[in-house]
C-alpha cells in the first residue's frame, strides 16, 4: 500500500511540475554465455577475489561510475588473462599461438562514456546546443581513436621479431590478396540488389555466352548429318533374340 502511494505521489509531482519521468530502458540482448573450455572458471574466480576492492565510497555519482569503471577494467583484464596469453617461445622452440590484446586507455573509455550519455541526451531532448555537444564529443573520439589506432599498429610493428615467425606470419597476412565483390549491374548500369534482379542478371549473361558460333558453322555438312539420320534403315535380316542363359 505505502508503495503504491509513493508511486502515485512521483506521478503527480511529474504531472505537477512538467518534467518528464526517465524512460525504461530497453532489455539488453540475451547473450550466449561462453562454454566452459574457453573459461577457466578457478582461475578467474581467483584473480577477481584477490585484485577486486570492496572498500570504496558510493556516496555520489562520481565514486559510482569510478566503481564501475574499476570494475569492468577488473573483469576486462582478467577474462583476457585467462584467455589469451602472450604469445612466447620456449626452450624447444615451440610457438604459442595466442595473443595479448592491451586494454584501452581509461580517456577514451571516459570519453566513450561522454559520448554515449550525450547522444542519449540529444535523442530525449533534440535540443540543438545537445546535438553540437554530441557532435564535437563524437569527432573528438573518432580523432583520438584513429591515434590510437595508429600507435597500436606502430607499436606491434615494432614487437614483430623473426625468432617467433610473427613477422613472416605478419608479412604473409599483409601479401594475402582478396579479391573483392564486385556489385551485378544490370543492362540499364542500375545495381541487382534482390535475388531475382540477381538470378536474372545471370540469366542474361549465360545465354549470351553459350551460344554456337557462326564462324564454324558448315551448312553443307549440317545439311549431310540431317540427311543421314532422317534416311531409313537398311534392309537386313532380323535380329537374333538372345537370352542370358
Amino acid at each position: 500500500m505505502e508503495i503504491s502511494n509513493l508511486l502515485r505521489l512521483k506521478e503527480i509531482h511529474y504531472a505537477t511540475s512538467g518534467i518528464s519521468p526517465k524512460p525504461t530502458p530497453p532489455p539488453l540482448d540475451p547473450v550466449t554465455p561462453p562454454s566452459a573450455t574457453d573459461i577457466n572458471t578457478l582461475l578467474t574466480s581467483f584473480l577477481i577475489n584477490k585484485n577486486i576492492n570492496l572498500n570504496i565510497r558510493l556516496k555520489s555519482n562520481l565514486d559510482i561510475d569510478e566503481a564501475v569503471n574499476n570494475f569492468a577494467t577488473l573483469i576486462q583484464s582478467v577474462a583476457w588473462t585467462t584467455l589469451k596469453p602472450v604469445k612466447t617461445v620456449n626452450s624447444n622452440n615451440i610457438i604459442n599461438s595466442n595473443f595479448n590484446y592491451p586494454l584501452i586507455p581509461e580517456e577514451i573509455r571516459c570519453l566513450i562514456v561522454e559520448k554515449r550519455r550525450a547522444r542519449a541526451r540529444y535523442h530525449l531532448s533534440r535540443l540543438p546546443s545537445h546535438k553540437s555537444a554530441y557532435n564535437k564529443l563524437a569527432n573528438s573520439l573518432k580523432k583520438i581513436l584513429t591515434k590510437h589506432k595508429a600507435n597500436a599498429f606502430e607499436q606491434k610493428l615494432h614487437n614483430l621479431s623473426v625468432a617467433n615467425g610473427s613477422l613472416w606470419r605478419e608479412t604473409k597476412q599483409l601479401l594475402k590478396y582478396k579479391s573483392p565483390s564486385t556489385p551485378l549491374k544490370k543492362a540499364d548500369n542500375t545495381l541487382a540488389i534482390s535475388d531475382a534482379e540477381k538470378a536474372e542478371v545471370f540469366k542474361t549473361h549465360l545465354s549470351n555466352i553459350f551460344q554456337p558460333h557462326a564462324d564454324i558453322l558448315d551448312p553443307q555438312h549440317i545439311d549431310n548429318v540431317r540427311k543421314y539420320l532422317d534416311s531409313p534403315l537398311p534392309n537386313g535380316p532380323p535380329v537374333k533374340y538372345t537370352t542370358p542363359n
